[in-house]
């Protein structure tokens, strides 16, 4: 007859797995949901993309609207920064200032680093909105300036409105006096407002690789697709499983149970 299947508690083993199992099961719960999100962020990014650019016309971002359809023009002037979330494409006409720009600093294109051009333009209304103008090599001395030339006199812009990723891991100084070009981590719409010394919205432009004043252009609107969010998710979740074996092997006896059953005795 087969021995009885028991349960010997290990507490050690219990204690470690009841710690560590739900971690490791929510973490590949978050995987999966932030998969999702970046999903949803490309889906409305391609969207986005395919729709005529709006006009942009200043006055504090109040004056919007659309070379398409009048139906979707009354739409997006109800909420223009709400179309900024969502990768909206906008037109400008203005000028860009070249007395006055940042370096984003530790930026790569096609392997290579450098900085990403970030530039204050002036529209007719007389508000100034920042504009990221692409990537530049960096030099192998940091405190060189890239070179690159910028188009001068009245242009007509293109690209995607983009709210500033603003992370709380990155702490930038805000000194009294700065040299230009001042070198950035990340955009800061509000600490540049204070550098530029004028209102700032807290939104950026992207540069079409196509429109007047684009430098070297490679936007991605995600920087992890969906399958390697979902690849990390099948790692934690695996690591949960191979978790509860090893607590379950070591706490029943299984091992015997099943030998028992395989070979019972007459």
């Amino acid at each position: 007859m087969a021995s009885k299947f028991e349960l010997h508690i290990n507490w050690r083993i219990t204690l470690f797995s009841a710690l560590l199992l739900p971690l490791l099961i929510s973490l590949g719960v978050w995987q999966l949901d932030r998969g999702e999100q970046k999903k949803t962020i490309q889906q409305s990014w391609l969207q986005q993309q395919a729709l005529p650019p709006i006009d942009y016309l200043g006055d504090k971002g109040s004056s919007m609207r659309d070379t398409a359809a009048s139906e979707q023009a009354t739409a997006d002037k109800a909420d223009p920064h709400e179309l900024t979330q969502r990768y909206r494409r906008v037109k400008m006409i203005g000028e860009f200032r070249t007395d006055r720009y940042w370096l984003v600093e530790n930026k790569f294109f096609d392997g290579n680093l450098g900085y990403q051009i970030v530039m204050p333009f002036l529209l007719l209304s007389g508000e100034t909105v920042l504009v990221n103008r692409g990537w530049v090599p960096g030099s192998a001395y940091r405190m060189d300036d890239p070179e690159f030339t910028t188009p001068d006199g009245e242009r007509v812009i293109t690209g995607t409105w983009l709210k500033p990723s603003n992370s709380r891991f990155i702490d930038q100084q805000d000194i009294a006096k700065i040299t230009w070009p001042y070198r950035l981590l990340e955009v800061d719409s509000a600490l540049m407002a204070r550098q530029l010394e004028q209102p700032l919205i807290d939104m950026i432009m992207q540069l079409d690789a196509d429109s007047a004043g684009a430098l070297n252009i490679n936007w991605q609107p995600i920087n992890m697709s969906p399958q390697m969010h979902r690849g990390y998710a099948v790692q934690w979740f695996s690591m949960a499983a191979a978790l509860f074996i090893i607590w379950f092997v070591t706490s029943t006896n299984i091992a015997t149970w099943l030998k028992n059953i395989r070979t019972p005795k007459t």
